[in-house]
């Protein structure tokens, strides 16, 4: 894995169970999440060492994350519950992700690797998803849950929790085949013998069949929004892809499963019971319209404007009389959560990941493979920023996870060209 003997041992370890934690994203939360700390534990020993081969890597976005997180932990003191308001932002420590791709990945052969693995796991999760929709398996069992999944046909305990939370899983399989796709279109002459473009395509192709088959509805309506990256280039292949996207997914919905009924659908109990979800917790936000109900109130808070207007909620009653849920909008939730403040900081971060993204995508048009890889990492961001607007990706752990891995890998390969650039070349 590692061809130079320079590397501290440090660095081998931190890198090793960054792969491990890529690898199993898809498998476990625990394990993922257990690996990702083992490999930020290493790489902290490493830095405090002050080790040669361990450094932070400085992107420029920096402040706008550092803005976001700031606010959101100062806005859980403006209300009561601080604890769990605290205990709500756990997930920052995902952010962590980033800090690590942005860092240990230093050349070309590191990228090479993550593409490696990408189309490992793409395959995989694919594969694993298509099972569990042709047997009607229920792959939500993970091993957070333990054993016997109620809506399991089949219950397969352990082996089922260690195949994954939601093999298909709208975010998260967005975020993985974007890139691919993207990477599959690379021109002759203008790939790495190291990435087997046959193994690409597959990849990407089983991906996206997977993808339409999870029936994630948020996921699929901002899957047109992949190309936008295009405009920034070719503004009129933009019009053009766009188009034939949409026409194209469009046909999909005609052809697999449950999507033909799309427009049946809208009207759904499902679609219902979201429209409920996004009118009460907007409610909860107009209680607390300055620094919101806090993280840990909400539910709370969720619950009591439930149960003051029984007549609006009847449907949502009926389904879900004891659960209370996130607000199926990360916008909307950062909002009723945080208030306005927190929505604006919230923004402000996206905003600022954006225009590194623009700014750094005009200056790829001679890099090759990594052109076509940064321009589908950018193209997942942009699904995301659309596919957040149905539902919390941001909130939920994998999507989370592959969310700040995409960003990592973004800079990544900025680095990389700034660093060849630096040594006089241009691969």
């Amino acid at each position: 894995m590692f061809k130079s003997t320079k590397h501290s041992m440090p660095y081998r370890v931190s890198y090793l169970f960054l792969l491990v934690f890529i690898i199993t994203s898809g498998i476990s939360i625990t394990i993922s999440q257990a690996s990702l700390l083992v490999s930020l534990i290493a790489w902290i020993y490493g830095l405090s060492r002050r080790e040669d081969d361990i450094e932070y890597y400085k992107s420029g976005i920096e402040k706008y994350i550092v803005s976001f997180v700031f606010i959101s932990i100062a806005l859980a003191f403006f209300s009561s519950s601080v604890f769990d308001n605290l205990l709500y932002l756990r997930d920052f420590w995902l952010i962590s992700v980033f800090v690590l791709i942005s860092s240990l990945i230093k050349t070309r052969d590191d990228i090479v690797k993550i593409i490696r693995l990408l189309i490992f796991v793409a395959i995989f999760q694919s594969l694993a998803g298509m099972v569990g929709y042709a047997t009607d398996i229920n792959f939500l069992n993970t091993f957070k849950h333990g054993t016997g999944y109620h809506n399991s046909h089949l219950s397969m305990g352990y082996l089922v929790g260690f195949l994954g939370h939601h093999l298909t899983y709208g975010g998260y399989m967005m975020m993985l085949t974007i890139p691919l796709v993207y990477l599959s279109f690379i021109k002759k002459g203008e790939g790495d013998h190291r990435i087997s473009a046959i193994l690409v395509r597959i990849s990407s192709v089983i991906s996206m069949v997977a993808l339409v088959l999870s029936w994630s509805r948020s996921a699929i309506i901002a899957l047109p929004f992949a190309v936008f990256p295009i405009f920034f280039i070719h503004r009129k292949a933009f019009l053009i892809v766009f188009t034939l996207f949409v026409g194209l997914t469009l046909m999909i919905f005609s052809f697999f499963g449950p999507a033909k009924n799309i427009l049946k659908n809208l009207n759904n109990v499902s679609s219902q019971i979201r429209i409920q979800i996004w009118s009460n917790a907007f409610k909860v936000w107009q209680k607390n319209p300055i620094v919101g109900a806090g993280g840990g109130n909400y539910c709370g808070e969720f619950k009591r404007v439930v149960q003051d207007n029984p007549k609006e909620n009847h449907i949502f009653q009926l389904y879900f009389p004891t659960i209370v849920t996130h607000a199926h909008n990360d916008y909307l939730n950062q909002l009723a959560r945080k208030g306005i403040i927190g929505l604006i900081a919230f923004l402000y971060m996206l905003y600022g990941i954006l225009r590194y993204m623009i700014i750094k995508v005009r200056s790829l048009t001679n890099e090759g493979w990594l052109k076509y890889l940064f321009w589908g990492l950018f193209g997942s961001y942009c699904s995301f920023l659309i596919a957040s607007m149905f539902q919390c990706y941001y909130t939920d752990e994998e999507n989370l996870a592959l969310f700040w891995f995409a960003i990592g890998l973004i800079t990544s390969i900025v680095k990389v060209i700034e660093l060849e650039k630096g040594k006089g070349f241009i691969a």
